[in-house]
């Protein structure tokens, strides 16, 4: 079964496709999208039009006819899961990193070096 993304208020209701506030009684008129980012930008769209509205994006499958089932509704989900990398990479990565500071500023120290003997060379 596949996922929509709906839009509802603090008041348990959702949004309609002419925006207006509907209940679970009409989930044919409810708007949907199966996209994340187009469900999205249309709550920040209408939050602008409406801002006393809370409103919060909400994931919930689909029948057979594609109108959404809207008790099984539940907070959007993030597409990838959030990762950690381990401490010890984290270490081992900044090791690398001041090494490689030190190295760049060892070369801006010679370039330096050259261009003011070639300034004193030009007297």
């Amino acid at each position: 079964m596949k996922d929509v993304f709906i839009i509802s208020n603090q008041n348990g209701l959702f949004l309609g496709k002419q925006a207006q506030w509907l209940d679970e009684n009409e989930p044919a008129a409810v708007w949907r999208s199966p996209h994340r980012d187009i469900a999205l930008n249309h709550l920040i769209e209408s939050n602008a039009r409406d801002i006393d509205q809370r409103m919060v994006l909400l994931q919930c499958p689909v029948n057979e006819k594609d109108i959404p089932l809207l008790g099984d509704a539940e907070p959007a989900r993030r597409t990838a899961p959030v990762t950690f990398d381990e401490p010890e990479a984290n270490a081992a990565e900044s090791e690398l990193a001041e090494d490689e500071v030190e190295e760049i500023s060892e070369e801006n120290v010679v370039v330096e070096e050259s261009a003011a003997e070639q300034g004193l060379a030009e007297e």
